[in-house]
């Protein structure tokens, strides 16, 4: 490959994903999933993977940096402090069906778990 054909190709635009899925795992990994928004029924649009998630090591990771990368291209940003952060490309959507949702505010409450997020964007 030449080093004029890699020019031409590092100049393509990049197609970003619709969402970014950010965790802090138990072991201080940070797992990096990215979603593409399928709408092609519009009654039920789903988010799918575009890959299996990543995990990189926190060390020499900025996740405040990652996040506002995203803020600056377009993304809404939703964090959950020591938890996780989710960026939606453009404004936020619901993740989950109402079913899901329903679900899992019941089992928080049995479990007299307090929680202080909204189970359709996060957790």
């Amino acid at each position: 490959m030449s080093a004029e054909h890699s020019e031409e190709e590092s100049s393509m635009p990049t197609v970003l994903p619709d969402r970014i899925d950010f965790t802090i795992l138990a072991s201080g990994a940070i797992s990096i999933l990215k979603m593409r928004r399928d709408t092609s029924n519009p009654s039920r649009p789903r988010d799918i993977p575009l890959s299996n998630g990543v995990s990189i090591n926190p060390h020499g990771f900025d996740l405040e940096a990652a996040l506002n990368w995203c803020r600056g291209h377009g993304y809404t940003v939703r964090v959950l402090p020591g938890r996780s952060a989710r960026a939606w490309l453009g404004g936020i959507w619901v993740i989950r069906t109402r079913h899901q949702i329903k679900k899992m505010r019941e089992r928080a409450e049995r479990n007299k778990e307090g929680y202080t997020i909204d189970f359709a964007y996060d957790g």
